[in-house]
């Protein structure tokens, strides 16, 4: 079917054009898509490198515990990063991210108090050492001053009560051997605790210390059988009190570095949790990105091929619309050419033009009325344009005029001055300048009320040169203040 008409050729267009646009807006709506895609993946990835960063900056925070309170920071960017990629209020990997912030405060707090568990149990240690050194070398002493004395039973240089019995002690060399299993056995716990701060088997050392404190005690008991020192008495009993009090500080910090291990296994089981949970995401999310991208490819090519088709048929339409309108162009041009031309409307020519051609001819007729109105206007302008002349030509005279007055008045040394009827300076001379201090630009173009004052205008100057302006001429003697000469009598 043809389309003769320039409007249904318009409304087709118009819809090819709005399908046009429909195409492109699906496609920007699908660039949209593949940009939000990849952002998405890029989320995941960095959701990924932020969970390494993380786990890193944790083992620097249990060495370093003043990087703890950042810990917070971190732990709700990366919450922030990592759970917007779930929709699902109640994600697994958000409940493992969360129950892993809560385990890790607690070890922690638990590497804190470790820290000084150690530290106490360190100096407890060192003072057993201390308190059994003195023993050895107290009894060491002794041997030797006893042997030096080459005395064959044994006695001690010391008041009463602190006399041993010689027939119950055992020899010094026993007392000296049973103080040196003391220092064994306490050299064996320092190595277990040494083991327990290198992170050894906690449940290897607990059975160790378990054995040696045993052994450690036992060995306090025949150094007391031994010996019947007192002094030697109150040592032991301040070995026993120290030791008993180390094995209760010691089990305690057992127990805490088991926990620690629990909770330093968890966290390790729980990373493997949250890196499976990201990788899946990253894999599922990569295959959906794979298939988005092939149905987008699809989309954009249908998309592109029908944008080719309607654009070609909107060229076409807006052709003929083109080849109408230049031949509008050439009937304007015969006008112009001849402004009694009409143009021949004929049925091959579209409503729309043969509305626009019926009004070329119509305004072609009345051109010449226009025209003839044109000439009129002419003529009464040309009248009007002579008579401004006359007027600048008389207000140039005037101008001339008045420059003549002004050279005549700036030539005297009397105070000359010009007023128009508004009481407003046209010209003054220099003396008048040089009386009021002024210059030109401060008097000419200013009223006399401004110069003098509003009392002195009102009351003696106003009346006076209503009467000059009117015709009268007026001579009156005053007195008048002036800013370098003073008060002056003045005939004016």
């Amino acid at each position: 079917m043809r389309i003769t008409s320039i409007r249904a050729k318009l409304y087709t267009a118009t819809i090819f054009f709005l399908l046009i646009i429909t195409f492109f807006a699906i496609n920007y709506y699908l660039y949209n898509l593949q940009i939000v895609s990849y952002q998405k993946f890029h989320e995941i990835v960095e959701c990924d490198l932020k969970f390494a960063n993380f786990i890193i900056y944790e083992q620097a925070a249990l060495r370093d515990p003043d990087k703890i309170a950042g810990l917070s920071g971190k732990y709700n960017k990366l919450r922030n990063v990592c759970l917007g990629c779930h929709s699902e209020p109640d994600d697994t990997s958000s409940m493992a991210l969360d129950k892993r912030r809560m385990m890790f405060e607690k070890l922690s707090k638990l590497s804190q108090e470790t820290e000084k568990n150690y530290t106490d149990v360190n100096s407890i240690l060192i003072s057993l050492a201390s308190s059994v050194q003195y023993i050895h070398e107290h009894h060491i002493a002794y041997l030797k001053n006893f042997i030096h004395r080459n005395q064959v039973t044994q006695d001690y240089d010391a008041d009463n009560a602190l006399i041993r019995s010689s027939d119950k002690a055992a020899s010094e060399p026993e007392i000296i051997k049973s103080a040196i299993a003391i220092q064994t056995n306490l050299l064996s716990i320092y190595n277990i605790f040494n083991r327990l701060q290198l992170n050894s088997n906690q449940q290897s050392q607990k059975n160790d210390f378990s054995v040696k404190i045993k052994q450690f005690y036992l060995s306090v008991n025949t150094f007391e059988n031994n010996s019947l020192d007192a002094q030697d008495g109150i040592l032991v009993e301040e070995l026993l009190q120290t030791g008993r009090e180390f094995e209760e500080m010691f089990t305690h910090l057992l127990a805490v570095e088991t926990e620690k291990m629990f909770l330093a296994d968890w966290l390790k089981q729980n990373q493997l949790q949250l890196t499976e949970a990201l990788s899946r995401l990253r894999s599922n999310f990569e295959n959906k990105h794979t298939e988005l991208s092939g149905k987008i490819k699809l989309l954009q090519f249908v998309a592109l091929l029908f944008t080719l088709i309607f654009g070609g048929l909107i060229l076409f339409i807006g052709k003929r619309i083109l080849n109408q309108v230049r031949k509008i162009e050439v009937e304007v041009q015969k006008i112009e050419q001849d402004l009694s031309y009409e143009i021949d409307i004929d049925n091959s020519i579209p409503d729309e033009f043969r509305v626009g051609f019926k009004a070329l001819n119509a305004m072609s007729a009345g051109i010449n009325e226009h025209i003839e109105k044109l000439d009129t206007a002419y003529l009464e302008l040309s009248q009007v344009n002579r008579e401004l002349k006359t007027e600048i030509v008389e207000r140039q005279q005037i101008e001339v005029v008045l420059r003549r007055y002004e050279h005549i008045i700036s030539s005297t040394s009397d105070h000359m001055s010009y007023l128009d009827r508004d009481y407003v300076y046209l010209a003054v001379n220099d003396a008048y300048l040089k009386a009021f201090q002024k210059n030109r630009e401060e008097i000419v173009g200013h009223s006399v009320m401004d110069l003098l004052g509003a009392d002195i205008f009102e009351s003696l100057v106003k009346e006076k040169l209503d009467r000059s302006l009117a015709g009268e001429e007026v001579r009156y003697q005053s007195w008048f203040d002036f800013p370098k000469t003073g008060r002056i009598f003045m005939d004016v």
